[in-house]
């Protein structure tokens, strides 16, 4: 049976605390609030994802029902992410001293987070886990090729 690193709810916790976070500073930037309310929604929006993507690259391993159903929901965060990190470019925050560099970081940790997201999806595609089975049982038997030769 698979193990997984951190418990599926705590995981859950840090995901829905990461997206409330992000929802915030997406409400903040369209009701065009102060810029010291869009720092500290953007800066906590940067430390939330950045927790969570820690958490998720700490899962070294999760049975495949655990991981189906969260999929649209990551996708989703990265998706609003995405849309929040253009909002506010085309607002002008990231030239801002206060926003910009929390935007940056944000931007920054959700091309982090799809890494993650992609990597689990990866991990429910079967003939990637053929392939990554049948490669080192290749290893096993010692009929590896150098990169020297390819």
């Amino acid at each position: 049976m698979s193990t997984i690193a951190i418990p599926i709810t705590a995981w859950r916790i840090d995901y829905h605390r990461t997206m409330a976070a992000v929802l915030a500073a997406s409400d903040a930037l369209n009701r065009g609030v102060s810029i010291l309310v869009l720092a500290k929604d953007f800066w906590r929006a940067a430390n939330d994802l950045e927790m969570f993507v820690a958490v998720m690259d700490s899962v070294t391993e999760a049975p495949r029902d655990e991981i189906e159903p969260v999929m649209a929901g990551l996708e989703e965060l990265h998706c609003r992410i995405k849309e929040l990190v253009r909002d506010a470019h085309v607002k002008g925050l990231t030239k801002r001293l206060l926003t910009g560099l929390s935007i940056l970081r944000l931007d920054q940790q959700n091309e982090e987070f799809k890494d993650s997201i992609e990597r689990f999806r990866l991990s429910l595609d079967p003939t990637v886990s053929e392939a990554i089975g049948k490669a080192l049982e290749e290893y096993g038997h010692g009929e590896t090729v150098g990169v020297d030769s390819l």
